[in-house]
C-alpha cells in the first residue's frame, strides 16, 4: 500500500479523540481518532491498519512510509520527529484550551506545508 501524503486534511471534532492527559492511539474501536488518524484516512490508510497502530511511527514502519518532518528515515529506521512528538502531546494535552490547542495544531501542520481545518 502506498500511503500519500496530503497536503490538506480535516478534523471533525464529533469524532476527534484528544485531551485525555495520556497518550491516545490513532483510531480507537468507538471510531475515534486523534489528529494523525484524521492525517491518515485523508492519506486513504484503511482503518484496520490505523486500529493496530499507537503512534504515526507504527505506520511509517510498516509501510516505509517517510513525510515531510514527521517521520524521517535515520542509521536507527523510522522515527518520529521533535515536530511529530510536539503535535501528539498537543493533541494529548487535558490542560489547554480547545481554541488553543486547534490553533496550535493549525500552526504546527502549517509549519510543514499542511493545512489544517475543522468542522462540527
Amino acid at each position: 500500500m502506498e500511503i500519500k501524503n496530503p497536503n490538506a486534511f480535516t478534523i471533525k471534532r464529533s469524532s476527534w479523540l484528544k485531551g485525555s492527559g495520556k497518550e491516545t492511539c490513532i483510531l480507537d474501536y468507538n471510531g475515534k481518532r486523534d489528529c494523525f488518524g484524521f492525517l491518515f484516512q485523508s492519506a486513504n490508510v484503511p482503518d484496520a491498519e490505523l486500529l493496530k497502530a499507537l503512534e504515526p511511527g507504527d505506520i511509517a514502519r510498516r509501510h516505509n512510509w517517510s513525510a515531510n518532518k514527521l517521520i524521517e528515515y535515520g542509521t536507527v529506521g523510522f522515527y518520529q520527529t521533535s515536530l511529530c512528538n510536539s503535535i501528539i502531546k498537543t493533541n494529548d494535552a487535558n490542560d489547554i484550551d480547545e481554541e488553543i490547542r486547534e490553533s496550535f495544531l493549525i500552526e504546527l501542520f502549517a509549519s510543514i506545508g499542511i493545512t489544517l481545518s475543522f468542522i462540527d
